[in-house]
């Protein structure tokens, strides 16, 4: 059986799984999480424009994990169906952010 779980990063950067307070094992996420996204020598994203983005500036939203390649087609085929959905969510003001993770080796892929 699988559960399903939001994650939001509250005011502290810390996770909060499916709108409840922060317990132990959400404050371990959220350690987690931060450690995927950010360094000691690098607190930010890269946006599509390519602007800095930190990663607390994430804080409350919830955040999915994309990973993907643009050189594999079913993947690129995807990646557009996912970006109609996400300008769509964001136009009805959902909370929702997707950090892409790309398997692409080429800059220009990206």
């Amino acid at each position: 059986m699988t559960k399903d779980m939001n994650l939001k990063i509250n005011h502290d950067c810390q996770a909060v799984s499916n709108g409840a307070a922060a317990s132990n094992t959400d404050t371990v996420a959220s350690s987690r999480v931060s450690s995927l996204l950010a360094s000691k020598d690098r607190d930010f994203l890269l946006s599509p424009t390519g602007n800095q983005v930190k990663v607390c500036d994430l804080e409350g939203k919830i955040i999915g994990l994309y990973f993907s390649a643009n050189w594999y087609p079913p993947c690129w085929n995807f990646n557009q169906v996912l970006v109609g959905i996400y300008e769509q969510l964001k136009s009805s003001g959902s909370n929702f952010e997707i950090v892409y993770v790309s398997s692409d080796e080429d800059r220009g892929c990206l």
